[in-house]
């Protein structure tokens, strides 16, 4: 109630939010509003609460996060029509105190001679994809591979099944996650069919990864899971590497051959950068849902 006030002392020409509770009551001043989801309602009442906005006059456009959300959205209020339904993937920014424009900023050959490091950055949840890291430090010791975020305990379960070649950084100070990632020669995104949260459900189906945007910042390859919601975003052999999210042989496979084959490692790299450039920035996001909704 509180952020509803707010929002009507603000004279604003459209509201934005998250929140439907919030929603709920703002959209009694009258002022057209979009409402933007990540997630299908997990029980009963949010989605009676989702209707209410859905059947309220004021009520301007959905935006979604990706192009199966958009499809689950409309099988469960029918009353939706598919033009109110704006998708509009995660992004990232586009970083603009580096010189991304030099062949050096995906060239990961440029790093001095070292072990060769690869690196995931990401929450420890069930069904990330960190789990199938100790087995490819098995297979591959004569790499490091770094595992950047999770609680203390989290990393103490997967710390007990992992070799010396894997290195725990826990949770970093988000200013020096570009860094962290720059100085990683592949960036993994190896989410599995069932991807839990802390309040639990499963959104594999419909995520939008942050992470995976932010790692097409970095200059560095990206070998991802091929699940249907990343393949919205990642083109295998375009802007990524694309392999089986359970198969670790084609895990270790695509690493090797990204280590193998600089052109490769350089045009993935090069036009992972250039589609969040073109797509995926915040600021080409929001414009994007604005020229949507007018």
């Amino acid at each position: 109630i509180r952020a509803a006030l707010m929002a009507h002392n603000f004279f604003a020409d459209l509201m934005y939010g998250r929140c439907p509770h919030s929603l709920f009551f703002a959209r009694l001043n009258g002022r057209p509003f979009i409402y933007e989801v990540h997630d299908i309602p997990g029980n009963f009442m949010r989605k009676l609460l989702e209707n209410f906005l859905f059947h309220s006059y004021n009520f301007r456009k959905l935006v979604v996060i990706s192009d199966a959300l958009k499809s689950a959205y409309l099988k469960l209020f029918p009353n939706l029509k598919f033009s109110d339904i704006i998708v509009a993937h995660d992004g990232a920014d586009v970083p603009d105190n580096v010189n991304h424009n030099s062949i050096g900023y995906f060239n990961i050959r440029s790093i001095p001679a070292r072990k060769r490091e690869i690196g995931y950055i990401g929450s420890l949840y069930e069904g990330k994809g960190a789990e199938i890291i100790p087995e490819l430090a098995i297979i591959r010791p004569e790499y490091n591979f770094n595992i950047v975020g999770g609680s203390q305990k989290e990393i103490n379960v997967l710390s007990r099944k992992s070799p010396k070649n894997v290195k725990f950084y826990g949770r970093v100070n988000p200013s020096n996650v570009f860094k962290i990632m720059r100085s990683f020669d592949i960036l993994l995104l190896p989410a599995q069919q069932k991807v839990e949260t802390q309040l639990g459900g499963n959104i594999a189906p419909y995520m939008s990864p942050l992470k995976m945007f932010e790692y097409m910042s970095s200059g560095r390859p990206i070998i991802a899971s091929r699940l249907p919601v990343l393949l919205e975003v990642l083109k295998h052999e375009e802007n990524a590497l694309i392999v089986d999210p359970t198969d670790i042989n084609g895990w270790v496979e695509g690493i090797d051959r990204i280590f193998n084959d600089i052109d490769l490692e350089i045009f993935i790299s090069k036009n992972a950068f250039k589609d969040l450039q073109n797509l995926y920035s915040w600021k080409g996001r929001a414009q994007n849902i604005i020229d949507a909704s007018s």
